[in-house]
């Protein structure tokens, strides 16, 4: 099933590690899940997970940097050459968990808008194709001004709306996507439930159950491992604690947001197989 993270408002929801951290849980939950993003960013998948102090895979990808021989824009040219499929996703993909979860990097010395534009060109069969592969795909999709994202939001069996605590935000998103809403869970990044907007007021003001919205609250410690590389060792580290454990309702409401998302994709599946 695919699964895009996008958001109305860049920079604000957390989108990024919002997908970061429900792909590793989902992984922690045993399914086989691969991760990419159709854009470049600073506080990207790659900062997220991959600790470059610890990662040999850091030093192959610099000493490769004119042709990267791992990561997306490696798929990219099998795509296009025809290449053939067998070991290819172990051949370009960097693997957490046991080989329970994928990423597919990006070179970062590749021109962003010809990337970009290579992707558009075989965005359609590159989600097709992983969707064969594995369980959960997970796009890190950014807005609408990449070519390849209004393609993503067509093709993507659950869109994963990011939004945060803000009106503005809120009011652009149930009001200029309405498109795109049935198909859709909503998640809001960095919550507090101090905020005048918590999940008991966005639920009742725009008339959505608690089946179609969870959020990820702020917690400093995910948020710097987040920044650092360490986003896979802190959910892992922390994934079974106890109540008495400064990160539990992090990592309960993250399990809460990561089951609402499985639980859309199941009734998503049973639909498609019964024709409804």
């Amino acid at each position: 099933m695919k699964v895009a993270f996008w958001s109305n408002s860049s920079g604000r929801a957390g989108t990024t590690s919002n997908m970061a951290c429900i792909s590793v849980i989902c992984s922690l939950l045993n399914k086989k899940s691969i991760l990419f993003e159709n854009h470049y960013s600073l506080n990207g998948l790659d900062q997220a997970l991959v600790n470059r102090k610890k990662s040999p895979v850091a030093l192959l990808r610099e000493e490769f940097s004119f042709y990267d021989p791992i990561g997306i824009d490696a798929l990219l040219r099998r795509i296009h050459s025809n290449h053939t499929y067998e070991q290819l996703m172990e051949d370009i993909s960097m693997k957490f968990l046991d080989d329970k979860l994928y990423y597919l990097p990006k070179n970062v010395n590749l021109n962003q808008e010809y990337f970009e534009y290579e992707l558009n060109q075989v965005i359609k069969p590159l989600m097709e194709y992983l969707d064969k592969r594995f369980d959960l795909v997970f796009i890190d999709t950014a807005a609408n001004d990449v070519l390849s994202t209004k393609t993503i939001l067509e093709e993507a069996d659950l869109v994963v709306a990011n939004l945060c605590q803000n009106k503005a935000v809120l009011e652009h998103f149930f009001t200029n996507y309405a498109s795109i809403i049935d198909k859709s869970v909503i998640l809001i990044g960095n919550y507090q439930e101090q905020s005048r907007f918590h999940l008991r007021n966005i639920r009742r003001r725009y008339q959505i159950t608690k089946e179609q919205v969870g959020m990820i609250p702020f917690n400093m410690e995910f948020a710097d491992a987040a920044s650092s590389g360490r986003l896979v060792e802190f959910l892992v580290r922390n994934f079974s604690c106890q109540k008495q454990d400064e990160n539990y309702s992090f990592i309960y409401q993250a399990k809460r947001a990561a089951n609402m998302i499985l639980a859309q994709l199941e009734d998503r599946e049973v639909c498609v197989e019964s024709g409804c």
